[in-house]
């Protein structure tokens, strides 16, 4: 089965691969699926989900739309969820990266962020003392934590930091 390939291939645990399989889950439906989707199916990083959809793409199912005419083919009409585009951002992709790994021109990426009310700058308001705080309880908590993973905790407390 294509599915539980793409999730073994990704390091899926072996609980979720059954709950996939159990609810029927293929890999042309994943585009359609929210993150409430995932978490309910075991799948809540991320990065995951955004790894299971770049790997679905190309089971996608009759992405050309046709016209009765079948010489001729309308544009393609792909769904991008502000959910994808959100994940790729906080996993560092920059809007050119971003929009290679959702197969759409730089233009389109910046019309769906106007759509969905996006930022690639949008960071929390937070005043400096604040963030102080919130800073060194965290090195505190975990004193051999980088930039990066300081970043990743900070971001998991809802504080998104440039």
């Amino acid at each position: 089965m294509d599915m539980d390939l793409i999730l073994e291939r990704l390091g899926v645990e072996e609980g979720v691969i059954r709950r996939f399989r159990q609810e029927k889950i293929t890999p042309d439906i994943i585009s359609l699926m929210s993150l409430y989707d995932f978490n309910c199916l075991g799948v809540n990083d991320k990065t995951t989900i955004m790894k299971l959809r770049v790997e679905c793409v190309c089971y996608w199912s009759n992405p050309w739309a046709h016209n009765n005419d079948s010489t001729r083919c309308r544009n393609i009409r792909f769904e991008i969820s502000s959910i994808m585009i959100e994940t790729l951002f906080e996993a560092g992709y920059s809007v050119k990266d971003t929009s290679i790994a959702l197969g759409v021109s730089e233009s389109t990426l910046f019309r769906k962020m106007g759509q969905f009310g996006l930022s690639k700058l949008a960071f929390t308001e937070i005043d400096e003392e604040e963030l102080n705080i919130v800073v060194a309880t965290t090195i505190t908590e975990f004193p051999r934590c980088g930039e990066e993973m300081l970043r990743k905790v900070l971001l998991q407390k809802g504080i998104k930091v440039p």
